[in-house]
């Protein structure tokens, strides 16, 4: 599994040195008070500025897999560039070390080969509803029916999963170009993963330096996103609710074990939420539970008796690591 990282660094300064650079650069404004600079973005930078009377903000947009060519994660040279492409930008003016790290997008492209695949998938899994620490959040641009988005309530974390055609196909644009990446999306789910505070990119790299914060953090990136991704969606098979019942029956010999999945399988189904049927069931040990169902491969989360699909496998298995 591929796991794209783009860091956000920011830099704030005051109105004569915001103004030093502003005034020399050729922008395009995208929203009130704020100026792209694209010169940059066949190396993986896009240079944001925001103009607001109140904060000058510059902030660098950096996309690791372009800065790098696409010749792999190496955190070392990733930054090495960085610096360079830095005091090249500003004149020796700034370094990397002006900025402080403000965000980190960890995104995986998971295909599971079709349209109608993908449209079932997302179905199931907006069926998780609320999950502990996170609740359901609307993002522009991303159909609520064709996506599931989760944002932290006080920890720093969002999570997105989208249909990547229906995404792509609801922006502006035209050409041949534009079809053939469309085509190329088809039956591709877009997860992702964003660290949106200092403390959170604090505790997952272990460090203060931003250089150091992104050495940690690509390092970490695919068991950061693992790691939250697996918070989120159950391990195991989705089935419709009869035939998730009759595994439990069939593959659970613990007679008490066995009621409390029976029950977790009808409450999630009820309420539509993992954390509410959780509630529900006054469980004290939440992530025991799901792990009885891990064990079996199966989900709790059902499929709705509406869909025409019977079953789908388990979204982990169509990525090369195991949940963690």
């Amino acid at each position: 599994m591929y796991i794209n990282q783009v860091f956000k660094l920011t830099m704030v300064l005051d109105t004569d040195k915001f103004d030093r650079i502003f005034k020399k650069r050729d922008l395009l404004e995208t929203d009130e008070n704020e100026y792209i600079d694209p010169s940059l973005a066949h190396k993986g930078i896009t240079v944001l500025y925001r103009n607001s009377r109140y904060k000058k903000k510059v902030s660098l947009f950096v996309d690791s897999t372009v800065v790098l060519k696409g010749k792999g994660l190496d955190a070392h040279k990733l930054i090495h560039k960085l610096e360079k492409r830095i005091s090249e930008y500003f004149g020796g003016r700034y370094s990397l070390e002006d900025f402080t790290l403000t965000e980190l997008t960890l995104t995986a492209d998971i295909n599971v080969g079709s349209q109608d695949t993908a449209t079932s998938y997302l179905k199931v899994i907006r069926r998780i509803g609320k999950v502990k620490g996170f609740s359901p959040v609307r993002y522009e641009g991303l159909d609520t029916s064709k996506s599931f988005c989760l944002e932290g309530n006080s920890n720093g974390i969002s999570f997105l999963l989208y249909d990547l055609h229906a995404a792509l196909a609801n922006r502006p644009g035209a050409g041949g170009l534009r079809q053939a990446i469309l085509r190329d999306t088809k039956g591709i789910l877009r997860a992702e993963v964003r660290l949106t505070s200092s403390k959170a990119i604090r505790d997952y790299s272990g460090r203060d330096d931003i250089a150091g914060q992104i050495l940690g953090l690509s390092e970490r990136s695919k068991k950061i996103f693992m790691g939250i991704f697996s918070q989120i969606i159950p391990s195991g098979d989705f089935y419709k609710k009869g035939e998730a019942v009759n595994i439990v029956r069939q593959k659970v010999k613990d007679l008490r074990l066995q009621r409390k999945m029976l029950r977790l399988i009808e409450l999630i189904s009820e309420k539509k939420s993992v954390l509410l049927a959780q509630k529900a069931m006054s469980c004290r040990e939440p992530n025991r539970l799901l792990a009885a169902f891990t064990d079996i491969g199966l989900s709790p989360v059902t499929i709705s008796k509406r869909m025409d699909v019977n079953g789908l496998p388990s979204l982990y298995s169509y990525l090369d690591c195991d949940a963690a």
